[in-house]
């Protein structure tokens, strides 16, 4: 996909990861919503990244994305902004044991939510171009797979759950994986 001239929003996006995807996008053309619940590293990345790039082309946007509310106003103040929507990246990702419920509201339900808003907003026929949703996670919550991306290793409701998504909305769908060091 080429990313030059679309609107991309990434959650967990003033830091780390993150930071790389806003960095790799806007590398490539794309402009960039960076969403962080953390405002001094959100406002610190924004002035890094204005001093490489054009600074209309990044915005960001202080959002807890455990916070119904606050996620969904950050996609509409991205769509106002920037006046479309083509990429969202679900990011936002903590490991922290001893906060487990805090830990599923960010690192799955947040997700959840953030794929249907991004479905919402760039749904054909819904004011939307479609376009491509990448959900990061850690292999830890991933089942594990012959580390080769291909539909043979998809199982039936999987493949159909996957076609479904990508004939309703044109967005795409892609699993990437790689090992991590145990």
């Amino acid at each position: 996909m080429h990313v030059n001239g679309k609107v991309a929003l990434v959650t967990g996006g003033a830091q780390g990861i993150g930071r790389a995807f806003v960095q790799a996008l806007l590398s490539k053309g794309a402009k960039v919503a960076l969403l962080d619940r953390n405002s001094e590293a959100g406002q610190e990345s924004k002035e890094a990244l204005d001093e490489q790039f054009e600074p209309q082309r990044t915005a960001f946007i202080q959002c807890d994305v455990t916070d119904q509310e606050q996620l969904k106003g950050a996609f509409k103040k991205v769509i106002e902004h920037f006046g479309r929507l083509d990429i969202v990246v679900n990011n936002a990702g903590v490991n922290n044991e001893k906060d487990w419920e805090s830990t599923i509201q960010i690192n799955l339900t947040s997700v959840i939510r953030g794929t249907y808003l991004g479905l919402e907003y760039m749904r054909k026929g819904h004011g939307g171009d479609g376009g491509v949703i990448i959900n990061i996670s850690s292999l830890a919550a991933a089942p594990i797979r012959p580390p080769v991306p291909s539909a043979q290793y998809f199982s039936p409701a999987e493949k159909l759950s996957l076609s479904r998504i990508h004939g309703q909305t044109g967005t795409s769908s892609a699993v990437i994986m790689k090992e991590a060091p145990v």
